[in-house]
């Protein structure tokens, strides 16, 4: 057996992911999945924001397996048979390096196990076996196993936090503010409005920078959930969105067709363009805060920055192009292009995974899960088909949201620059 230690590493830091999606994806029972192992069967919507902290213990072998770091690509896709699971960008990575590692002689550079999140535990059973299907020259590199005889190995406990959020509303929701609606502000701010009752607040924020709010600039990662169960509202035959001028504007078209629309896939593109708004608006808002701090105007070091600053400030910088028409206005991009393009290449955001419920309904559509799929290779993150009333594929959707999590972390690290810059040139020929 396995001594596997009562304590995780990550104490300090709890792994923290937000839970965001329409009414009835299955949020919260996921939280009561993951956390008590179980399952109710009646719906109570959430109303307000909803923090669980408990400690991840991967049992089973494809959790187990998504969270070893030397596991190669040949080992993801025999484990992800029925095409279930789709890993994330970085994670890939990883998988691809590895099995560089695998197939090949040549001295790739090893790959770094070291996070702050969880270690991998080895027990005497998995290391016999892995001394036996190891290759010559895979033991002078990184111990990358063969798929003969392979036991994915245990790992320490994981600190996690699931933040479930209200079901999402696009006219409730904001997606940035600076102090958090929840923050009691002293009479001497409020003057008047102290004497008042406090009234309930609709708007929902999905980031805020300080006050007393769950939704703040330390959530790790972010789960999108939606059900593979169409919808059985009716269409809603409301006018379409006019202008002053009785005509409506491209950009009010393509935004009430993200939100409007009941297709669960137009909701998460609506959620994830607020994401995005909201982690734009917080760098700013960070950038701008480091700014504006206080230092000593006489010392020698900020006399320096300030010569740099002016010094460069001086340099000039070419304007953005802007094409005009015979008419004289100004042509831009299509809006699908911009939100495309917004979905796809904001590299601050953290790891999304897409995950879909209710895989054991009888009234489940394969269009929709084809439509996940195909939203997960675009917008290239993770993707999980699961069960909360069975669990099947629980634990596999949280492992591979933290292995995406550490993977991120590690990445960042300059030691790994040259092997994703490898990997990155073989994926690419692919």
């Amino acid at each position: 057996m396995v001594n596997i230690p009562d304590k995780p590493i990550n104490s300090h830091k709890p792994v923290r992911i937000a839970l965001l999606g329409p009414s009835n994806s299955g949020k919260s029972s996921f939280v009561q999945r993951a956390v008590h192992n179980t399952f109710l069967e009646t719906y109570y919507p959430t109303r307000n924001i909803v923090p669980a902290v408990f400690e991840f213990r991967p049992t089973n072998p494809t959790s187990r397996q998504i969270l070893d770091f030397n596991a190669s690509l040949s080992h993801m896709e025999d484990m992800n048979a029925d095409s279930s699971l789709r890993v994330g960008y970085a994670t890939s990575v990883t998988l691809h390096h590895n099995e560089l590692i695998r197939l090949s002689d040549r001295n790739y550079p090893k790959n770094s196990t070291h996070n702050e999140i969880y270690t991998t535990l080895s027990n005497e059973g998995s290391q016999k076996e892995n001394r036996t299907s190891f290759k010559a020259q895979d033991s002078a590199l990184s111990p990358v196993p063969s798929l003969v005889s392979y036991n994915p190995p245990f790992t320490t406990p994981i600190l996690t936090e699931l933040v479930d959020s209200p079901p999402y509303n696009r006219r409730q929701t904001v997606p940035f503010l600076e102090a958090s609606l929840d923050a009691k502000l002293p009479s001497e701010f409020l003057h008047r409005l102290a004497l008042e009752p406090r009234k309930n607040i609709q708007v929902q924020p999905l980031l805020v920078a300080s006050g007393a709010s769950e939704m703040n600039g330390s959530i790790d990662g972010y789960l999108f959930f939606y059900s593979c169960v169409p919808s059985l509202n009716p269409p809603e035959y409301s006018e379409s969105p006019e202008t002053k001028d009785g005509k409506a504007t491209e950009e009010e078209t393509t935004f009430e067709k993200l939100t409007e629309s009941d297709d669960p896939i137009s909701i998460l593109k609506s959620i994830k363009l607020a994401v995005v708004d909201a982690w734009k608006d917080y760098n700013r808002y960070k950038k701008n805060w480091l700014d504006g701090e206080e230092c000593d105007v006489y010392s020698l070091s900020n006399t320096i920055k300030s010569l740099w600053k002016s010094g460069s400030s001086k340099v000039p910088t070419n304007p953005p192009r802007i094409e005009k028409t015979e008419s004289g206005s100004t042509t831009t991009s299509s809006v699908d292009e911009k939100v495309r393009h917004e979905l796809q290449n904001y590299r601050d955001l953290p790891p999304v995974t897409i995950v879909c419920t209710h895989a054991d309904s009888p009234l489940k559509s394969p269009v929709l899960i084809e439509k996940g799929k195909k939203l997960a290779r675009e917008w290239n993150c993770g993707f999980v088909l699961m069960s909360n009333l069975s669990g099947s594929n629980a634990q596999e959707c949280l492992a591979l949201t933290i292995r995406e999590i550490a993977e991120r972390n590690k990445s960042r690290s300059p030691s790994n620059n040259k092997r994703n810059k490898l990997v990155q040139k073989l994926m690419q020929m692919n």
